[in-house]
C-alpha cells in the first residue's frame, strides 16, 4: 500500500504565527518550514531590485550570507519569481541550482536533487523568494499538489508580513542611526567661515556657487586649514541642509572593519555581525 503523505497545514500556520513574535523570526521560519516540508535546506530572499538577497538560512553555509542573486542570471529563480504559486523542479531539470554545494555539515559539495521556490508577492509585486532544496530525490513531489500549494500559500502570507515588519524595523533602525548622527553633528563646535580677505571672500562665493547644486565637490588642502568648515558650510547652504551630513574619517577607519563601514552588512554575514546595519554609502544616499 502506498504511504500518503500531507502537510498539516494548521500546524504549520499555527507555529509560524508563534514564531512572528520572535526577535528574529525569519530565521525561526526558514526552521520550521524545513521541519513540515522535509527540506534539508531553507532559505528567504528578499528583493532588493535587480537582485535576490539572503536575509534567513537554514541547513546552508554562511557564506551564502554574502550572495546576491541577479534573477536574469538564475534560471530557477526565473522560473520561481514569474509563477503564480510555489514551483515544484523535476529532479532532472538540469538548471543550475544556486545553492549547489553550500549544504551545511556535509563533507563533500554535494549538489541539490530536489528544488522547489515560493513567490512572495503582494498585489502582483515581488517582495522576495523562498527557495527549498532536498539531497533526495522527488521529496517535494510526495505531496498531493492541493495540499502543498496550500500550504506554501500560508508560508508566502506570513512570511511577507515578516518581511514588511522586518523592513520597518530597519528603516527604524536606520532612522535611530541618523538622529545619532545628527546628535554627533549638533555637538561639534558650531564653525562659521570668518574673515573679510579678498581669499576668503573668494571661497565664500565658490561655496554659494557650488552649494546649491547636485553636483559631487572635492574640497582639497593641506591638514589644519579647515576643510571640513568648508563641507559644513557647503552642506548648511545646500538643498539637502535638513538631512544629516554623513562624516567619514578615512584615515581612522581600520582597514578590517572599511567595507562594513561604508557598505553595511547583514545578520550573520561574520562573526560578531548579531543584526543588520546600514552602511554609511546607504545612509547618505537621497
Amino acid at each position: 500500500m502506498t504511504k500518503t503523505y500531507a502537510i498539516d497545514t494548521e500546524e504549520l500556520c499555527l507555529k509560524l504565527l508563534e514564531a512572528i513574535g520572535e526577535d528574529d523570526c525569519l530565521s525561526a521560519f526558514t526552521e520550521i518550514i524545513a521541519q513540515y516540508f522535509d527540506a534539508d535546506a531553507v532559505s528567504i530572499l528578499e528583493y532588493k531590485a535587480p537582485k535576490l538577497q539572503p536575509v534567513a538560512l537554514y541547513g546552508l553555509s554562511k557564506e551564502t550570507f554574502g550572495r546576491r542573486l541577479d534573477i536574469a542570471d538564475n534560471p530557477r529563480l526565473s522560473a520561481i519569481v514569474y509563477g503564480d504559486q510555489a514551483t515544484i523542479f523535476n529532479d532532472d531539470v538540469g538548471l543550475p541550482d544556486p545553492f549547489d554545494g553550500l549544504i551545511q555539515d556535509k563533507q563533500e559539495r554535494l549538489h541539490v536533487h530536489s528544488c522547489c521556490g515560493i513567490p512572495i508577492k503582494s498585489h502582483g509585486k515581488l517582495h522576495g523568494v523562498i527557495t527549498l532544496d532536498s539531497l533526495n530525490l522527488g521529496v517535494f513531489k510526495k505531496f498531493p499538489k492541493e495540499n502543498f500549494n496550500a500550504a506554501a500559500f500560508i508560508v508566502e502570507k506570513i512570511v511577507l508580513q515578516a518581511l514588511k515588519n522586518h523592513n520597518l524595523n530597519e528603516q527604524l533602525s536606520n532612522k535611530t542611526l541618523l538622529n545619532q548622527t545628527l546628535i554627533e553633528e549638533s555637538l561639534r563646535s558650531s564653525h562659521e567661515i570668518i574673515g573679510q580677505s579678498a581669499p576668503m571672500q573668494h571661497l565664500k562665493r565658490e561655496i554659494e556657487i557650488v552649494a546649491p547644486s547636485s553636483l559631487s565637490v572635492l574640497v582639497t588642502g593641506e591638514t589644519g586649514v579647515g576643510k571640513e568648515v568648508v563641507v559644513r558650510t557647503i552642506h548648511s547652504s545646500s538643498k539637502v541642509f535638513n538631512k544629516p551630513l554623513i562624516y567619514v574619517n578615512c584615515a581612522a577607519l581600520p582597514e578590517l572593519i572599511a567595507e562594513s563601514e561604508l557598505f553595511g552588512h547583514v545578520k550573520g554575514s561574520f562573526t560578531g555581525a548579531s543584526s543588520n546595519r546600514s552602511g554609511k554609502f546607504e545612509l547618505a544616499d537621497g
